[in-house]
């Protein structure tokens, strides 16, 4: 197993290998997914355990999820299902399982194992896409149908192509109506077989005139969510006196680990993080769990502490 050898009956720990995982978990812990984490030992050429084998998604999971890096040991993950055929299977509750702890020299410290835990849970669902390029992927939030904005490109009244983020509602005609906004749907190019769900959106909600807004209407120009994080770290910072005793206080109530670890982090940021002039993309992934979109004008930034800032225009 990497990080770990047993020679006369004693496990200890691979130093060379031991700074690879704790490598795998400081970028996993910093915000990056399983495939940038993969493509960044591929391309430092690290190897793996086994000769011949290479980096995948799949490993850096199960290097992420194994609890023997933090010194514990799970008894019976899998059991022998065909004694003939000596057929292992996975135990998913057909045999009892022990958990003990502290049998194992940690690679890992338990804390941050336990902060990863929680992070695998959360971004179980969207894989963590997020690049430099389109840097709010699965980070922007709808606060009326609850979906999440994707990137959509459409070409300007010049013919120049122009990047937003929209609500995901607007694929599959879901979007929910938006309280006390109206909206006039611009004139563009339309679909010449367009689906019966399509043709039914349109005669509710396509009119030259004036109507009520739905969320799939909100358009965000993609550099907008960058500066409204940037103001709302800028403020964190500039009231840090009133923020961290806040952090301090979740810290010791909150029984979330990944939200006591994250509380923690941006503590020690906030002494050591200055102001922004411009947006930092490494800063984000440590600290934003997501942004709530209210409209064009207004953005709620919520911290992974908890924090939360509204941001209008």
């Amino acid at each position: 197993m990497l990080g770990f050898q047993q020679q006369d009956g004693e496990i200890s720990i691979v130093d060379d290998e031991a700074a690879i995982v704790r490598m795998i978990y400081d970028w996993f812990l910093a915000g990056h997914g399983y495939e940038y984490i993969t493509n960044q030992l591929l391309a430092a050429n690290i190897p793996t355990k086994r000769p011949g084998a290479k980096w995948a998604n799949t490993t850096i999971k199960n290097i992420l999820t194994n609890e023997k890096f933090c010194g514990d040991f799970l008894f019976q993950k899998t059991f022998i299902s065909d004694p003939i055929q000596h057929t292992s299977s996975r135990n998913r509750g057909q045999l009892p399982q022990y958990y003990i702890e502290d049998v194992l020299p940690a690679i890992i410290p338990k804390e941050e194992w336990q902060a990863a835990q929680e992070l695998v849970k959360r971004h179980a669902g969207n894989g963590l896409k997020q690049s430099e390029r389109y840097p709010f992927t699965n980070m922007l939030v709808c606060t009326y149908c609850g979906k999440i904005y994707g990137n959509y490109t459409s070409a300007g009244h010049n013919r120049e192509l122009q990047n937003w983020y929209r609500c995901k509602s607007r694929r599959d005609h879901t979007a929910v109506e938006v309280p006390g906004m109206l909206y006039t749907p611009p004139s563009g190019k339309r679909v010449a077989d367009p689906s019966p769900s399509m043709v039914a959106y349109r005669e509710k909600y396509n009119h030259p005139t004036p109507r009520q807004m739905i969320c799939s209407d909100i358009r965000i120009p993609f550099p907008y969510p960058q500066k409204v994080f940037v103001r709302a770290w800028n403020q964190l910072v500039s009231k840090k006196a009133r923020y961290k005793p806040i952090l301090q206080r979740t810290i010791e109530a909150t029984d979330n680990v990944l939200t006591r670890y994250r509380a923690k982090e941006i503590i020690g940021l906030l002494d050591s993080v200055d102001r922004l002039d411009g947006f930092d993309y490494a800063l984000m992934l440590r600290t934003l769990d997501f942004i709530e979109v209210y409209s064009e004008e207004k953005m709620t930034v919520v911290f992974q502490s908890g924090i939360r800032i509204t941001q209008s225009r």
